[in-house]
């Protein structure tokens, strides 16, 4: 049986999509695969054709992390960590708060926040490119965000979910409005993808 692919190699696909499509952002508008040797590693467990859309890839990614998610449920976040940040090393409770915190303020429309943030996490750790660029993608185009594109949004909730701290939800009722806001937004786009409140 072939290995899937991991959340890494997948993010990789972005290089297919040339600059210029990232910057004249239409999301479903799709581009030649030209990473043969990765389409080869992928094909047929994710790709049904040789193009590919930013919306093709965050569906795939969205896949990948509800294997993840399923597997880790109720233990700490390890697998997508280790394969998005690339200095381990300095992978701590800080910088993995600062990170969930991101994903919130941008569900939540926050921009400033979010950037800063994310700017802070960023002093931290180093983050794997192409999950990077993934994600100035949608930073650059914040209309999938505020258009509510579920594939956007879902995208964050699930990337948040895989890295959240297990004590995350116990500080609800600590840090105000502003978080109590964004973590119930978060859940919500959580229970779209299937989780219910037993699980959450």
């Amino acid at each position: 049986m072939s290995t899937p692919p991991t959340f890494g190699e997948l993010s990789e696909l972005i290089e297919d999509i040339p600059p210029e499509g990232l910057t004249q952002m239409d999301i479903d508008h799709p581009y030649a695969i030209r990473n043969r040797a990765l389409y080869r590693i992928l094909t047929p467990m994710v790709l049904k054709k040789d193009t590919l859309s930013f919306r093709d890839l965050l569906r795939h990614l969205n896949q990948n992390l509800m294997v993840v998610i399923e597997a880790e449920e109720g233990r700490p976040k390890k697998l997508i960590s280790e394969q998005i940040f690339t200095n381990l090393n300095n992978v701590s409770s800080l910088a993995t708060y600062l990170f969930f915190d991101f994903c919130l303020a941008v569900l939540d429309n926050d921009v400033t926040d979010a950037m800063l943030y994310l700017a802070n996490a960023e002093n931290i750790l180093v983050l794997l490119k192409s999950f990077s660029r993934v994600l100035s993608t949608i930073n650059d185009h914040k209309s999938l965000l505020y258009k509510s594109d579920s594939d956007a949004r879902g995208f964050l909730a699930l990337i948040a979910r895989s890295i959240e701290p297990l004590s995350a939800h116990t500080y609800r009722g600590s840090f105000g409005d502003a978080y109590e806001r964004r973590y119930v937004t978060y859940r919500g786009e959580l229970k779209k993808y299937g989780f219910d409140e037993s699980s959450l």
